[in-house]
């Protein structure tokens, strides 16, 4: 469909397991957010990079790294494969925000056929009774969804969605969807 429709296409150098190579990348991504990390916490991801050095797996260590401080455990924070990385960043998704929300956002989000939007969203999760029990734990009352915890949860979802048609959300890549299968 996109070599008829005539979209250009650009080639993408497979990402080096050099670390030198890995080490600047990294370096000029934290920069760009001016955030720094100790000269072990790069040795570290570095060295997990270069076991898989995609692209997808450099984005997500983005994302992991940036949340670490100076003082944090860091060792095992940076599982060798993809699918692994992906899991520990839903199990941390699910952990502050809840199992029962993450789990049926990111049914509704895989299993939409053109994206959800966020009204959408909250109006699906407002439906759910074991979610908003869960939202509504230590509440004597039991409403709709809160958009601030909706908004939220897609704050903290940035980078693994885009935006598809009619502004919904889709996950950014396959391997995000099949780990929300999963």
């Amino acid at each position: 469909k996109m070599m008829h429709d005539k979209v250009p296409m650009e080639e993408v150098e497979k990402l080096s397991a050099s670390s030198h190579e890995i080490h600047t990348i990294l370096t000029t991504l934290l920069s760009n957010r001016s955030m720094t990390i100790t000269p072990d916490q790069m040795a570290y991801a570095v060295e997990q990079i270069s076991k898989y050095p995609t692209v997808l797996y450099l984005r997500l260590t983005m994302r992991v790294v940036s949340r670490w401080t100076s003082y944090c455990d860091f060792r095992g924070a940076l599982p060798p494969h993809v699918s692994q990385l992906i899991d520990a960043i839903y199990s941390e998704l699910e952990q502050f925000y809840g199992s029962e929300l993450c789990a049926y956002t990111f049914a509704f989000l895989t299993f939409s056929k053109a994206g959800v939007t966020s009204v959408e969203l909250e109006d699906l999760l407002s439906m759910v009774d074991v979610v908003l029990t869960e939202v509504f734990q230590y509440a004597d009352s039991v409403g709709r969804l809160p958009s601030h915890v909706l908004s939220r949860l897609l704050n903290d979802l940035q980078g693994l969605l885009a935006q598809g048609e009619n502004g919904g959300y889709v996950w950014y890549h396959r391997q995000l969807r099949e780990a929300a299968e999963r």
